[in-house]
């Protein structure tokens, strides 16, 4: 009855398909088993894992997103930074061949020969390591290879996730990623641990199974980690990370096709440069061909409505009108299928960037126009920041517009009126609890720094990204409570 996402049916309708192929190639790897030897095949074991992971993965990334938010949660409005994003989502993919490797050291019975730590037969790299042909199959055929690549991936995933949570100490990130990030480091020096411990034993049923779990654990962590920070920043779409991170192939990936959508829930959010006007910020609602929405440039305190329609999920033809109803904008482009200014790369596009023309009715005033999509977020143009709790809209876009005109022109007592007291800020890799609007202008150039001003001044101050911490205003860099105050400033 509609009741369930877009974005979530095709992972809901997978996994019950994906859990039966597990059950099938379950038995193909027994079946390797029962002719000629007693042992299976180590590719197969693998396979077997492999799917398993991606199953839970799917399983923990997608109930991670629906999870209910904590009130204290929602009481930090910082995001995560996409160089956090981007390292977590690499530790968790590093983690993921892992414990795959660990798929063929166990199908190998490689974990009963060279039964110590931290050297192989008394070298770093074992005797025997690459006597196999082609070069290539010493990975996945050879036990003392795949032991060894085993044991180097541990060690460069765990002192890569340590050395994150290390720095999560300090760093400007969202109570609950600091808490996942913790909790991912405490896990995998467990699993270390475990792992160092099962083999100088010669693996042990029990040890072996309990490392395994272990393993299953750190995944989950991993998986945690990587979706909270995420869901904290700007542009995060969750099957998409989801494919990167399993890299088997799973199919809850969005392919590169026509812009069909029909999400009248759904706010769709580009800026882009108009002219000489400058930048505006234009959000849209994609409801089949039907397309309403609306724009403003930055520095505006008005908005321009748009209504048009999308044909054949390519072409795109929207007219703006005054308060008075009288058309006055039109915008003709399309959705290309690969960026024309190569910021995005050959990547297959779909709704992500709107080409064309831009034309001031009654005037012979026409650019060439090219919006870029920034973001998407639950909600409706009558009323965007309900995510937020808020009843009136004007009181977001109002403190937007007036931050971003006091850093425009340098206006030190606005900005320093516009927060809200006390406001925990990282300055130098220390978190500062400021208490007072002195404190605040007195560390004033240490917190809004050269690269936050251009930042914000590069954005459109007006149809923000919100959820249920804040709007944000620029790429995460300064935080809207509900109230109409700053509530997060990210140096």
């Amino acid at each position: 009855q509609g009741r369930i996402p877009r974005q979530l049916r095709l992972r809901l309708t997978a996994l019950p398909l994906l859990t039966l192929g597990q059950g099938a190639l379950g038995w193909y790897m027994v079946k390797s088993g029962l002719v000629e030897r007693i042992s299976v095949s180590a590719y197969r074991l693998t396979a077997h894992l492999g799917l398993a992971l991606g199953i839970l993965a799917v399983s923990v990334w997608t109930y991670s997103e629906l999870r209910a938010r904590t009130a204290a949660e929602r009481s930090e409005p910082v995001a995560t930074p996409r160089a956090w994003q981007r390292a977590l989502l690499s530790a968790a993919v590093l983690l993921g061949i892992t414990v795959l490797s660990g798929g063929f050291v166990a199908g190998l019975r490689g974990g009963r020969i060279f039964n110590e730590f931290p050297l192989m037969g008394g070298q770093v790299v074992p005797p025997g390591y690459g006597t196999l042909t082609p070069w290539w199959s010493n990975a996945f055929e050879n036990p003392a290879a795949a032991q060894f690549h085993h044991r180097l991936l541990a060690l460069t995933v765990t002192a890569f996730v340590l050395t994150l949570a290390w720095r999560a100490r300090g760093a400007a990130l969202p109570r609950e990623v600091r808490r996942a990030v913790f909790a991912f480091g405490a896990v995998i020096t467990t699993q270390l641990v475990l792992g160092i411990t099962t083999l100088l034993l010669a693996v042990p049923v029990p040890l072996g199974v309990l490392h395994q779990f272990t393993g299953v654990l750190a995944l989950t962590a991993a998986l945690v980690a990587t979706q909270r920070a995420m869901a904290s920043g700007a542009t995060v779409e969750a099957p998409r990370e989801v494919v990167a991170l399993i890299g088997m192939g799973l199919p809850v990936a969005r392919a590169g096709a026509e812009c069909l959508r029909r999400e009248p829930g759904w706010l769709w959010n580009y800026e882009g440069t108009l002219g000489t006007a400058g930048r505006a910020r234009m959000t849209l609602v994609i409801d089949g061909e039907r397309v309403s929405g609306v724009y403003a440039l930055a520095g505006s305190a008005t908005d321009v409505i748009l209504t048009g329609r999308l044909t054949g999920g390519r072409t795109l033809v929207l007219e703006g009108r005054d308060s008075t109803g009288r058309r006055t904008v039109r915008l003709t482009g399309m959705f290309p299928t690969r960026d024309p200014s190569g910021r995005l790369g050959d990547s297959p596009l779909t709704c992500d960037v709107i080409a064309g023309t831009w034309e001031e009715l009654g005037t012979p005033t026409r650019v060439a126009v090219l919006f870029a999509l920034q973001d998407g977020t639950a909600g409706s143009l009558a009323h965007r920041y309900a995510a937020l709790g808020v009843t009136d809209d004007a009181i977001i876009n109002r403190t937007a517009l007036r931050c971003w005109v006091a850093l425009r022109d340098g206006d030190r007592q606005t900005m320093a009126d516009l927060v809200a007291y006390p406001l925990t800020v990282v300055v130098g890799g220390r978190r500062i609890r400021l208490r007072t609007r002195a404190q605040f202008l007195a560390r004033y150039e240490a917190i809004v720094t050269p690269r936050l001003r251009a930042a914000v001044l590069a954005s459109v101050p007006r149809h923000l990204f919100v959820r249920d911490q804040g709007a944000m205003l620029g790429a995460g860099d300064i935080w809207i409570g509900a109230t109409g105050r700053l509530v997060a400033i990210n140096p």
